[in-house]
């Protein structure tokens, strides 16, 4: 942990010294850190060479008459090896998490319903659903709320979070506005966040705490949050990802092309070092916002109402609420399968969601229908 955060420490600095100092000096500070940074690593490297296994042990020699005893010579030998870092026991479950999912793994999808609940609202308006260990958490149906359900289907409580700063906003109208949740993403076992019109909000779902991360006019701009590896990712519909802590401070800026994807974008996930953002096509970037793939996709959808998930592999699930189907796209972009229809009793889907700790998809559908799968990847 230490380690990352000196990390994120580092990317700080770099990004404010590219804002706010000379190319000069920039070049000047940047020369002195990669010849500190080669320095350590000489170091380091010197370091591990002069590292040995030291291994103490006896072994019998002749024997000789003491004293009219027969005694044994032992001797006492001192063995030194270079010390093997890579070593060869490794726990099945570390290998196997080594082992990158192959392309062709979509046919090896499967899925069984675990449990199938109606929310509290028939109807949704607002289609933005996570999961945080066993509880199911939804945008309620004034988008101004949450509603935390158990995985089994019963409602634990609903959050409304309607204190935040509304100074100078004396018409309901605009005071809804400024509360409604544009969307939400898993921060922590406990936290989500929750990204309004003008701030994002860190919820507790076990006890309704709710703080601030950031207030500012600037998120009016910002359409879709997420989160990934200790940093928030904000993205408008102009080729511009924002990168930002958990305090609130802007770490960078992650600029792509826009006409990458269409003018409305419905749906954005971050995860493993990549970035998807789902369109009339689904793109796939790097997280310096290089195109590395995309993909066509049903375009049927309806606009600014969908959800798609990411797995622990990169494959991605999309709903298709008009199609009533949920299709799987490799981690490549390159296949596609049906994975769910209306033969399997799934209508008007608009949302899922991959919990990715227990692998299970949740999807909801328009008539508030929610339902859990376990994901079975068969080898």
């Amino acid at each position: 942990m230490t380690i990352k955060q000196n990390i994120s420490k580092i990317d700080v600095q770099l990004y404010q010294i590219k804002e706010y100092c000379s190319e000069r000096q920039a070049f000047f500070f940047v020369h002195n850190i990669v010849k500190s940074i080669t320095k350590a690593d000489k170091t380091f490297r010197t370091s591990l060479s002069d590292m040995k296994t030291l291994s103490l042990y006896y072994k019998s020699g002749e024997t000789f008459n003491f004293q009219g005893y027969e005694v044994e010579k032992l001797e006492i030998v001192l063995n030194s090896e270079p010390y093997i870092f890579n070593s060869a026991k490794q726990s099945a479950k570390t290998k196997q998490a080594q082992v990158p999912i192959s392309v062709i793994s979509i046919d090896k999808i499967s899925l069984s319903k675990a449990i199938t609940f109606h929310l509290k609202y028939r109807v949704i308006q607002c289609f933005k659903v996570v999961c945080l260990s066993d509880k199911v958490i939804i945008v309620n149906n004034t988008a101004m709320g949450l509603l935390i359900y158990s995985i089994m289907g019963s409602l634990e409580r609903e959050i409304e979070y309607l204190h935040g700063d509304i100074q100078g906003l004396k018409e309901p109208q605009n005071r809804n506005s400024r509360l409604k949740v544009k969307d939400i993403t898993v921060i922590s076992k406990d936290c989500i966040a929750v990204m309004r019109k003008n701030d994002i909000l860190n919820v507790n779902v076990e006890n309704g705490y709710v703080k601030s991360i950031s207030n500012s006019r600037n998120m009016y701009f910002c359409r879709r949050l997420c989160y990934c590896k200790d940093f928030l990712y904000l993205t408008d519909c102009n080729g511009k990802i924002t990168v930002m802590d958990l305090a609130g401070n802007i770490v960078k800026t992650i600029n792509y092309e826009k006409s990458f994807h269409d003018s409305i974008i419905l749906s954005y996930v971050v995860q493993n070092n990549k970035i998807f953002i789902l369109s009339k096509v689904l793109i796939c970037l790097d997280l310096n916002g290089q195109l590395l793939w995309q993909a066509k996709t049903d375009e049927h959808f309806v606009k600014t109402h969908t959800q798609m998930s990411v797995d622990n592999f990169g494959n991605c699930y999309i709903p298709s609420a008009v199609s009533n189907n949920i299709k799987v796209i490799s981690n490549n972009g390159k296949q596609s399968n049906l994975l769910l229809s209306v033969t399997d009793g799934i209508r008007y889907p608009r949302a899922v969601y991959f919990d990715t700790t227990n692998n299970r998809l949740i999807v909801m559908t328009l008539y508030g229908i929610c339902t859990v799968f376990d994901v079975n990847f068969r080898d």
